[in-house]
């Protein structure tokens, strides 16, 4: 009798094991087939910034194009919104003005210029130039504070990176460097980015159907 009571104990041990493992199982598939085919949507904030690549990929998918969206379109769409962040800046082009901030404004405009590098990141992993694990890899270099030398960064950092032809690891790893440093040169944590990026998303999913298309 024991010896039975003992072999059930095994077994509901191991039956609860194998339930583990089965959810754990079932929980990574469905991560990685939403990384990487984007077959499943997203309704959270984003909590870091490969959350932030699958909402713009969400985002991307609603939008509808006239024309098919090339590489050169989303660095057109990316340098323009480093003017726009510029002009909301103390540091504006326009040295006929005088100057005032709107840091509400300015993280928003700041904000877009993310947008428009996430949508270069799903790019290039769309076509092959990156990895999966390298793009997991750049939320390190999106929530580092405490670069050292993020004091010369400025817009025309970010426009001079995009020029590049090719869009590898190294690169796309350099650009969200040099925009976070931007980002903390005017005072914005990674955070600060995730909660207008959320407002803004929301923002533009009301928008898809009412004023761009």
């Amino acid at each position: 009798m024991m010896t039975i009571l003992l072999i059930l104990s095994v077994l509901y041990v191991l039956s609860l094991a194998l339930k583990a493992e089965c959810e754990k199982y079932e929980e990574n598939k469905k991560m990685n087939r939403c990384e990487t085919n984007n077959k499943c949507e997203t309704n959270n904030k984003p909590e870091n910034f490969t959350d932030l690549l699958n909402l713009q990929k969400e985002l991307d998918k609603k939008i509808i194009n006239y024309r098919p969206r090339k590489l050169k379109d989303i660095k057109k769409s990316l340098i323009a919104e480093c003017i726009e962040f510029d002009e909301e800046t103390i540091d504006s082009h326009k040295t006929w003005k005088t100057n005032k901030r709107h840091k509400e404004k300015e993280l928003e405009e700041l904000t877009d210029i993310w947008f428009f590098v996430a949508q270069l990141i799903n790019y290039a992993c769309d076509i092959g130039d990156v990895t999966i694990t390298e793009v997991r890899n750049l939320d390190v270099f999106f929530k580092t504070e405490d670069y050292i030398y993020f004091g010369d960064t400025d817009v025309l950092t970010i426009i001079n990176d995009v020029r590049t032809p090719r869009f590898t690891y190294e690169f796309l790893r350099e650009l969200v460097r040099d925009l976070k440093c931007l980002s903390l040169n005017y005072g914005y944590k990674h955070n600060d980015i995730l909660d207008c990026y959320w407002t803004k998303w929301n923002k533009n999913i009301n928008r898809i159907n009412s004023e761009w298309n």
